[in-house]
């Protein structure tokens, strides 16, 4: 069976400096964005910057200004090449479905640093509803979603 591991920083503030981590590898070569969806308007664009990503971000998450660390970010990896990017990014986007960040805007970067394949996620913990989505026990059900997905087949 296929191993993987979905791990979740802490909640961070509402800079989304997780944002600029990931725009600094791709410029250095390291990453790349492979996916981003519920942007609005900025989705249609075809260049969009981190500074219009991050504004995007903090104007979602300020429906909700008694959350003070709105910022999620994730990653998911495996040992070595044991899933491709593509197949990391489809597992995430289903655990993230799963934890209820299906609606939210959300940036999906492919890291090519380590000999191990990985992803990293952001989004906000606001919800579409402007109310903060359920964190309790998150990274054990997000790694509870990861073994059935990955008990599955096929891969």
């Amino acid at each position: 069976m296929k191993s993987a591991i979905f791990k979740i920083m802490s909640a961070a503030g509402s800079n989304f400096s997780a944002v600029n981590y990931n725009e600094r590898k791709v410029k250095e070569g390291t990453a790349g964005l492979v996916h981003f969806e519920n942007f609005g308007n900025l989705q249609d664009k075809k260049e969009i910057t981190k500074e219009e990503f991050k504004m995007y971000l903090k104007e979602y998450s300020a429906r909700n200004t008694k959350i003070k660390n709105p910022v999620f970010h994730a990653t998911c990896s495996c040992r070595g090449q044991e899933l491709n990017h593509e197949q990391l990014k489809q597992i995430a986007l289903e655990i993230m479905d799963n934890l209820e960040y299906k609606e939210n805007p959300v940036l999906i970067y492919e890291h090519h640093d380590t000999s191990n394949n990985h992803i990293h996620i952001v989004t906000s913990r606001v919800g579409e509803d402007g109310k903060k989505i359920k964190d309790k026990g998150e990274g054990k059900r997000a790694n509870q979603f990861l073994n059935a997905i990955l008990t599955r087949e096929p891969h």
